[in-house]
């Protein structure tokens, strides 16, 4: 069960529901290692406040430039960024059914980048509560 869990989420970018949730980070947590960072956007009222969060959650460079090339680069450069040492990690988003649709690019620069990444040193897991 639990490798296929890892299997599904492991170094992608996908929405999670809340009935597979605790399953789900007790994989990534316990089994895994797993670092889990929770990016709540339920406060922010728009799509530079949701970057804003995110950057400050996971520690975006200085040069971070708020927009979604600038997502898609660190998001790329951090799932590229691979090493033995270091866990994964996993990036919680949460946030609204209306900020889902609001911010459906910040969801596709994400997906892009994650499809675009090899390994799993970063997952995203996108939970809309």
């Amino acid at each position: 069960m639990s490798d296929d869990i890892w299997s599904r989420t492991a170094g992608k970018m996908r929405e999670i529901h809340t009935e597979e949730l605790g399953e789900t980070l007790r994989v990534c947590v316990d089994e895994i290692g797993a670092d889990v960072v929770v990016i709540d956007w339920r406060e922010a009222t728009s799509a530079f406040d949701a970057l804003a969060v995110m950057a400050t959650r996971l520690g975006f460079p200085d040069y971070f430039g708020s927009n979604l090339d600038a997502l898609y680069d660190v998001a790329s450069e951090r799932a590229a960024a691979a090493r033995p040492e270091m866990p994964p990690q996993v990036w919680l988003i949460k946030s609204s059914v209306a900020q889902q649709k609001q911010w459906f690019s910040i969801k596709d620069t994400l997906q892009d980048a994650m499809s675009d990444a090899a390994g799993v040193a970063v997952t995203i897991l996108w939970w809309v509560v």
